[in-house]
């Protein structure tokens, strides 16, 4: 959430990914919502565009179109309302082990913290902690290892984070499934984008000092104590 209201509901239509990756999950899948009858109706008719003819009675504001019809089975959208009602214990649970985490850490001596802008808001599934170079970042690594807490950073030399930009070739070299090139033909573009790898070195510098920590709803508040004291731990030893 961000001050109070939940991420995705801002605009008029929202949408969550629920795959395996998730704080909640239908296995693969997703949610999609919002208020206007208008969107709700497109987005039904962009999963399953025969609605209209199998239940013609419901009177469907719009006029039927065709699409790709990415229709999930039933028992997807089953499991997503489950997990649905479940959210709020699974949010509970996460952001009381961070802030354990949190206030069980010492002032950092070779770090800082990851900034969070609604520290109240945010899930707590995770924490970063961004060391002040590369090097003590491999070193922060390995002594973490030492002590029973694998960490690594989230770009480097091993196996990478596959969110990174420099790893999305289809965007990169400006693939696109339509043989025109969209979307970066598109008549209403006018410019002429170039990507490269290594066009934005400030993100790859960051990443390459983030350390990041995990929460999850099998742990308890004294894993997080204890996730804590280790890093207390390296960051006298190595932090200066």
């Amino acid at each position: 959430q961000y001050k109070g209201r939940y991420c995705g509901t801002w605009g008029d239509a929202g949408a969550w990914s629920l795959n395996y990756f998730k704080i909640i999950s239908c296995g693969e899948g997703g949610l999609a919502f919002t208020d206007d009858e208008h969107i709700a109706t497109r987005a039904r008719f962009a999963s399953d565009p025969a609605l209209p003819m199998w239940e013609p009675e419901r009177g469907w504001p719009l006029p039927p179109f065709s699409g790709q019809c990415y229709r999930p089975s039933e028992i997807m959208g089953a499991i997503a309302c489950v997990q649905l009602s479940k959210i709020g214990d699974i949010l509970s649970h996460t952001r009381t082990l961070k802030r354990a985490f949190i206030e069980a850490l010492e002032e950092p001596r070779g770090y800082v913290r990851q900034h969070v802008d609604d520290p109240e808001g945010e899930c707590g599934i995770s924490a970063a902690v961004i060391v002040h170079t590369e090097d003590l970042a491999k070193r922060y690594c390995e002594a973490l290892a030492a002590e029973g807490l694998g960490a690594g950073t989230a770009h480097n030399a091993g196996f990478p984070d596959r969110h990174i930009y420099r790893y999305w070739d289809s965007v990169l070299d400006k693939n696109s499934a339509n043989a025109a090139g969209y979307p970066w033909t598109d008549p209403h573009y006018h410019g002429s984008v170039e990507y490269s790898r290594e066009m934005l070195p400030q993100t790859l510098s960051i990443l390459n000092r983030a350390l990041r920590f995990g929460f999850n709803v099998n742990m308890a508040a004294e894993h997080a104590k204890l996730m804590a004291a280790a890093i207390n731990k390296v960051d006298r030893a190595l932090g200066g």
